[in-house]
């Protein structure tokens, strides 16, 4: 008996299957199995080493991985509720107009003392203006402005301070002290007149403030440049003087005290020894201090400070701490208290309690602050005090951010999410909003801004943490931003207050390349068992894209390399995809049509991620993948002419028949060692080479035929 294996001759045959059932099958990644049954055939994922993944509804989520960068969104301004409720506006006058203020060195609120006012009225001292002046807020008029000029008819000049206070109950005195010309002049606010005054050259040096001591005749002054304090009657004759044995006695503002409880005092604030302190007038001992005289910006010390007023209903005094740009509010019974304004206040040269227009004291504050205006620096009257309920200002903006790359050439990146770092405080909200532009384009003053749900929706800085809050993936794959926070308060005296804020960004490699690219191969096999009885025709693959908000010509840049490899042939590679994602959602890839797979019973795969923009990644979500399986019996090779009709014989030939005298399921190769003797009995193997399957026949020889015939029946004629 002679084994004959396939090759010289050729036999053309139909392999053909008794069919049974056929059914759909897939796999998946990512997603539930078509059943349902939460079990799926394959569910296995390789991340490349350093691929970043994230964690999105419990699913790995496969991505390039990203360049993480900061970007520090500043405004010159800072970001705090401004809390200015009023400030002198020299908007309408000219330079040489009574009602223009350019620098007031002292302001006071009045009101109180006219009767028949509509609105807050000032008392306003304008040194460089050389003028003192009554101003109600609203009029134009000024009711009171006096020549510079004493009770001797004498010019005076640089005013500093003007005290306003009320004798015998109705008349009305303004008492005005000039730096200049070294003396304190008393007017009739009525007359507008000087009636009294003390100094001169000899006398004060550069006096820097004075004030009528209430139920009396005397008048307390600070002799700055004599380096004391006196109290003169209105005879002139000096009935109380202080200085300090600290060389550095710089007095430039005087205050007198009756506290209910430690009897009169002189609160007197000391520049350049940098304290306030507060004097016993009987013996001229030091009750209270607040400043250690050492130049200092703490909770304890001061920086040439230049005005301190008794607050009598607290217990505090307030401090105008020029040096340091800061009002503060100590308590001289209780050291732990003590307030800072939580916004700089310029050069502040004068701080009193803000007072309502019914003379109640409230919670903010009257001060004059440096304001530039226009290229020149004024000194100007203003209110300080938040408005609660929730007083509110915003959106407050930050400079544009432009992103670039090492080169300068503007980037474009994946912005995430916003970090703020501000106070905490049970009284204050912050809210934001973002936006952005495309590369080469530039944010407008009209462009929309956007929150966690759209145009004009806002984000909350409460609880965000510090990772901040993500923002919306609209904001992809953009070079420029703005950052607009909203700010509210419901306390007139707490502001929110960011210190910082930062937008984080991803930006991405571009290309193929080793570094630039993302990964997933299936390190299991897919597919039926190798034993199966079944064929395989493979249906399609399911890419899960998570859905990215882009603009939709930014799609085209996302893309992926497919490699499909036969499992049951050392990884050889079947099939060869390159393609881009699709926006939102499932794309589906057929795979029916391609004639690599076809007779591939089981494989594996490959999927690369890669992107042309670098603030974009495409983000797989998951994957699936299905076939038909058909079960088949035994396989059996049986013949066929080109109708397809049964045959009763095969031939060997020497030649291989065209298409028209046979048809084809498989090829299969008939291969001789040698040529069969008449008395041989042969047994010829045939194999379908792409689906492996394997049949024998045994050929015996008939004489009377002079032909061999399988034992099967069939004839052959060689």
């Amino acid at each position: 008996m002679k084994y004959l294996r396939t090759m010289a001759m050729a036999i053309l045959l139909m392999l053909s299957t008794v069919t049974l059932f056929a059914q759909q099958y897939s796999v998946a990644d990512g997603h539930n199995d078509p059943d349902g049954d939460g079990v799926t055939g394959f569910t296995m994922t390789t991340f490349a080493t350093g691929i970043q993944s994230e964690i999105i509804d419990s699913s790995e989520v496969l991505m390039l991985a990203p360049h993480v960068n900061t970007s520090l969104l500043s405004r010159p301004d800072g970001w705090s509720l401004s809390g200015i409720l009023w400030q002198y506006d020299n908007s309408g006058y000219g330079t040489l107009d009574a009602a223009y203020v350019t620098r007031a060195l002292d302001v006071d609120d009045i009101t109180r003392y006219m009767f028949n006012a509509d609105s807050t009225v000032y008392l306003i001292t304008d040194f460089i203006g050389n003028k003192v002046i009554v101003r109600e807020v609203g009029k134009d008029n000024v009711p009171f402005l006096p020549p510079n000029r004493d009770d001797a008819d004498v010019t005076q000049n640089g005013p500093v301070d003007a005290d306003f206070y009320v004798e015998a109950d109705t008349l009305k005195y303004v008492l005005v002290t000039y730096r200049s010309t070294e003396k304190v002049v008393k007017f009739d606010y009525l007359l507008q007149k000087g009636v009294w005054s003390y100094g001169g050259f000899g006398v004060l040096s550069s006096p820097s403030d004075a004030e009528k001591i209430p139920a009396t005749d005397q008048i307390l002054i600070a002799d700055t440049g004599n380096r004391r304090v006196l109290i003169v009657n209105s005879a002139k004759s000096i009935v109380w003087e202080y200085t300090s044995p600290n060389g550095n006695f710089s007095p430039v503002d005087v205050e007198h005290v009756m506290h209910p409880i430690l009897g009169e005092h002189i609160l007197i604030t000391d520049q350049t020894g940098h304290r306030v302190l507060l004097v016993n007038r009987a013996d001229r001992s030091i009750t209270w201090q607040f400043g250690t005289g050492a130049v200092g910006n703490s909770q304890t010390e001061l920086r040439l400070p230049s005005d301190a007023d008794w607050v009598a209903a607290t217990g505090n005094v307030l401090i105008a701490d020029k040096g340091n740009n800061r009002i503060i509010e100590v308590n001289i019974a209780d050291s732990s208290h003590f307030y800072q304004w939580p916004n700089p206040v310029p050069d502040v040269e004068d701080v009193d309690v803000d007072v309502n227009h019914d003379g109640t004291i409230n919670d903010g504050f009257l001060v004059s602050q440096k304001e530039p205006r226009a290229g020149e620096d004024f000194w100007l009257p203003t209110r300080l005090a938040f408005t609660p309920p929730a007083d509110s200002e915003g959106p407050l903006i930050s400079d544009i951010s432009i992103i670039r790359d090492v080169n300068g050439d503007e980037r474009e990146v994946d912005y995430r999410r916003v970090i703020l770092y501000a106070q905490d405080t049970p009284y204050t909200t912050i809210d934001y909003q973002f936006r952005s532009a495309p590369l080469n384009s530039r944010i407008n003053t009209d462009d929309p801004w956007y929150g966690p749900d759209g145009i004009d929706t806002r984000y909350h800085a409460d609880g965000a943490g510090p990772e901040g809050i993500p923002l919306s993936s609209r904001h992809k794959p953009h070079s420029s931003c703005q950052f607009g926070a909203y700010l509210s308060t419901d306390s007139s005296r707490v502001t929110p207050r960011i210190d910082s804020v930062e937008v984080v960004y991803n930006y991405y490699d571009i290309g193929e390349g080793y570094d630039a690219f993302a990964f997933l191969e299936a390190n299991s096999i897919i597919g039926p068992p190798a034993e199966a009885p079944v064929a395989v025709a493979w249906n399609t693959l399911k890419l899960f894209w998570k859905p990215v908000d882009i603009d939709a010509r930014k799609v085209d840049e996302m893309r992926y390399n497919l490699w499909i490899y036969n499992a049951q042939d050392a990884g050889t590679t079947l099939l060869t995809l390159s393609g881009q994602q699709i926006v939102n959602g499932t794309q589906e890839i057929l795979l029916s049509d391609k004639i690599g797979l076809r007779g591939a019973k089981q494989i594996t795969f490959r999927l690369e991620l890669y992107t042309l923009n670098s603030g974009l990644t495409p983000q797989l979500d998951g994957w699936e993948i299905s076939w038909h399986e058909t079960e088949i019996g035994p396989p059996s090779i049986q013949f066929a002419d080109s109708s397809g009709t049964p045959m009763s014989f095969y031939t060997a030939t020497d030649r291989i028949p065209s298409a028209t005298d046979t048809i084809f399921v498989d090829r299969a190769y008939l291969r001789l060692s040698n040529a069969p003797e008449p008395t041989d009995t042969l047994v010829v193997a045939i194999s379908a080479p792409r689906s492996t399957d394997i049949v024998t026949d045994t050929l015996v020889y008939k004489p009377l035929e002079m032909a061999y015939r399988s034992l099967n029946g069939k004839a052959i004629i060689l």
